[in-house]
């Protein structure tokens, strides 16, 4: 019974410490640092074999930039979506990324949605509504389950080993997170003002999260129609 009580205390300790839902807000990150990052709960297990992420960033930061950061304890970059030092964007699935030739908006938010399948290899970046060249990369391969989601840092261990020259500088909102990919359709309606549909494994307006370090949570104005 002791220890029934103190197992159930541990997990209300970290309950707690996690807050809920960022409807209408955005996450800056404002200075280049090595501790300010954000942790997510997701609403399902990471053993996924097929996958739609979708964020809103702004920035005017040049360089490398981690955006989504999934590590496991047997591979720090079970899922990275990120931007590389010549400007391209990069996904990892434990192992050497595949990249994206895509440009970002210089004024303004850039809509991102980056689609994988297992069964096929297929995975394409959406920029602004609009995809990139599906590649094959990691065939036949399930994300493992179990592992830690960070946002503005590119973890080397579980929870740590960031670095300053690869955190993100400025801001991001709308991350959405589906065990399955999207319609073409939907994932243009996600590039434009609207705020469907929301992701089952991650939904930024219900999700639970914690931030460190100088990371400000403030009202975004990508949305003022939002109800």
């Amino acid at each position: 019974m002791k220890t029934l009580v103190i197992f159930l205390a541990i997990i209300m300790a970290a309950s707690a410490a996690f807050s809920k839902g960022l409807l209408m807000q955005s996450l800056n990150f404002p200075m280049e640092t090595d501790d300010s990052y954000v942790k997510v709960q997701p609403n399902k297990p990471m053993g996924l074999t097929a996958f739609t992420l979708c964020a809103k960033i702004l920035t005017d930061a040049g360089g490398v930039l981690s955006i989504f950061s999934y590590a496991t304890q047997n591979h720090n970059n079970e899922l990275l979506l990120g931007r590389e030092t010549n400007g391209k964007f990069s996904l990892h699935l434990s192992g050497p990324p595949v990249l994206f030739d895509a440009s970002m908006a210089q004024v303004g938010w850039t809509p991102l949605c980056v689609t994988w399948e297992s069964k096929t290899g297929m995975t394409a970046l959406w920029v602004n509504g609009t995809r990139s060249v599906r590649k094959k990369y990691q065939t036949g391969r399930t994300l493992e389950a179990g592992g830690v989601i960070i946002l503005g840092q590119d973890q080397d261990n579980v929870q740590g080993g960031f670095q300053k020259k690869e955190c993100f500088i400025g801001e991001m909102t709308d991350i959405h997170l589906w065990d399955y990919i999207l319609v073409p359709s939907e994932i243009r309606q996600r590039s434009r003002k609207s705020i469907n549909p929301r992701g089952n494994v991650i939904d930024w307006n219900t999700m639970k999260y914690e931030t460190k370090g100088t990371v400000i949570v403030s009202p975004s104005d990508i949305y003022p129609q939002q109800n």
